[in-house]
């Protein structure tokens, strides 16, 4: 919407309905995260961040379930909010959502969205949030508005480049501890949500860093601060498959030779070389760490120039050395043994138990696989079937009591006598409540068999 002050000046006035906030750190290594901008933009309305998404945003997404999940809490909005940051859908849902509340422009740089023709969303997050003291303490008092930065949460992210310091990842709360969700309903930046304990607080920490660590931490800092540049450096797909083609040349195009090199399965590699899959960020990392070659420039596929000798073999492969050919006949009898275990299991729980993947067991064993979730599943329609039996004779005694009594059995008196608050709202006990309370004469138990 544009609004003119007068017929004479014609100043365009760009109106907001969340303030336009200006995201922090940009073209910075430290540039804020949308997860924090998000944060930033709840404590500028003063308001609570469960408010903001649950009232404004959760309006504008185009995906119903996540509506309906958000009126309902919004626990899975929440468990998947450390993907904000990356590269899928669900983060340019975001970015469009925030770009147009605000009228701020470029808010994808505050994510990996410019990256993501050559970064893919696995493994790219750290579960809970992780900060460094020393740039909180800082910020703090020197009066700069704090915030998250996008670097933070990457999950090959552990020091702070700025002070080579850990990064911290639990409250400093001794009667807390706790670790932090990347976003919640009470989430406040440089402060814990269950105590509100401020995490800029200095700690004396004499530990030498970890090279390994440090250096890739540097690296990702110096990739964040070239987020704008991406349009630069011709960023595309094809540029992954590019830099493997040119691995290739010193092994004579021998995958199986490069894999040995590098450590990884053969078909692993010959799915990077041929384009098949985009390698997870921290493969790529320690690729470039093993060939002392720059990330940007394998991401541009502008690797010019390797000065390790590839005709020196590896000694050892670990990942090759210590694969072992299944046993399918201790694995069948292992399964048969599931088909007639009491109670029924699921397949994915025999699956963890014996530490053969679905996948495979459906493969090498489909017969056995289909009769072992053909159980689980009957067994499980067999106690929803008796638990509905038994809730019935349990609403039905509860209003026959109530009415002894002389307390009219409406849903909060059954549900207080039942201890299970909410029951009545279910649709089912809800149609056999109002049966029983507006006829009288029908109190019937049904028998559990």
């Amino acid at each position: 919407m544009v609004i003119y002050l007068d017929d004479t000046c014609k100043v365009p006035y760009t109106v907001s309905r969340l303030y336009a906030l200006k995201p922090e750190g940009l073209q910075t290594g430290l540039t804020e995260g949308i997860v924090s901008y998000i944060t930033r933009l709840a404590a500028a309305h003063h308001i609570c961040m469960g408010d903001l998404i649950k009232d404004i945003i959760s309006s504008q997404l185009e995906r119903e379930y996540l509506q309906n999940d958000i009126s309902r809490g919004g626990s899975r909005f929440y468990q998947r909010a450390k993907s904000l940051n990356g590269v899928g859908l669900h983060t340019k849902s975001i970015v469009d959502i925030l770009s147009t509340l605000t009228t701020v422009d470029k808010l994808e740089n505050l994510t990996l969205l410019p990256w993501e023709e050559v970064i893919c969303d696995k493994y790219l997050f750290k579960p809970s949030k992780a900060w460094c003291t020393q740039c909180y303490y800082e910020w703090n008092a020197e009066g700069k508005p704090l915030y998250e930065p996008l670097l933070w949460s990457l999950k090959d992210v552990s020091y702070c480049p700025i002070h080579n310091s850990l990064l911290s990842s639990q409250c400093p709360n001794a009667d807390c501890k706790k670790e932090i969700a990347p976003l919640g309903r009470c989430s406040v930046v440089g402060f814990c949500p269950h105590c509100f304990t401020w995490l800029g607080k200095l700690t004396i920490n004499y530990r030498l860093p970890n090279r390994d660590e440090l250096r890739s931490s540097i690296t990702m800092y110096r990739l964040i601060s070239q987020t704008e540049r991406t349009k630069e450096f011709n960023i595309h797909r094809s540029n992954i498959h590019k830099s493997f083609q040119f691995l290739l040349r010193f092994t004579s195009g021998n995958a199986a030779r490069l894999a040995n090199f590098l450590q990884m399965h053969p078909t692993t590699i010959w799915q990077y070389c041929h384009g098949k899959f985009i390698p997870p960020l921290s493969t790529m990392l320690r690729i470039c760490k093993q060939l002392d070659i720059d990330l940007i420039d394998f991401l541009s596929g502008n690797i010019s120039t390797i000065s390790l000798d590839f005709s020196i073999p590896v000694s050892s492969n670990k990942r090759l050395s210590t694969y072992n050919a299944p046993n399918y006949d201790i694995i069948a009898s292992k399964l048969h043994h599931y088909t007639k275990c009491d109670p029924p299991v699921s397949l994915s729980t025999v699956s963890k138990q014996m530490n053969y993947s679905i996948k495979s067991i459906k493969k090498n064993f489909p017969i056995v696989a289909e009769e072992i979730k053909n159980r689980f599943k009957n067994d499980k329609l067999k106690n929803k079937r008796i638990t509905a039996r038994t809730t019935h004779n349990d609403i039905v005694r509860t209003i026959s009591v109530l009415r002894s009594n002389g307390i009219y059995p409406n849903r909060r008196n059954i549900e207080r006598c039942l201890n299970r608050k909410g029951l009545l709202l279910r649709t089912e006990y809800k149609e056999i409540w109002k049966k029983h309370v507006h006829n009288t004469s029908d109190t019937k138990v049904v028998n559990v068999n």
